[in-house]
């Protein structure tokens, strides 16, 4: 069994646990430098997805699942498609 802890060492313990606590606040911070959905990165995030979906209704021989495949990946990509109408139309 281990020595009782001096109160030096609890109170570098003590101080220790502080600085953490604060390092972890600041890193809990949103982290979005470098982060922007542009015009340009929107367009190419959906072609991706239009080319994983023709890529499905290509080479997937069962027509009931590819046009799940198709069906949930537009579903999932449809809020970066209306941003990026809205973008547009911004723009113009």
């Amino acid at each position: 069994m281990e020595d009782p802890l001096t109160s030096e060492e609890v109170l570098e313990m003590v101080e220790m646990a502080k600085k953490h606590k604060e390092e972890e606040e600041v890193t809990d911070e949103p982290q979005t430098v470098g982060k922007e959905l542009t015009i340009p990165k929107l367009r190419e995030f959906m072609q991706h997805v239009n080319s994983a979906t023709q890529s499905a209704l290509q080479h997937d021989p069962d027509m009931e699942c590819n046009m799940q495949v198709v069906q949930a990946l537009n579903q999932a990509a449809s809020p970066y498609s209306q941003l990026l109408d809205q973008l547009i139309m911004a723009q113009q």
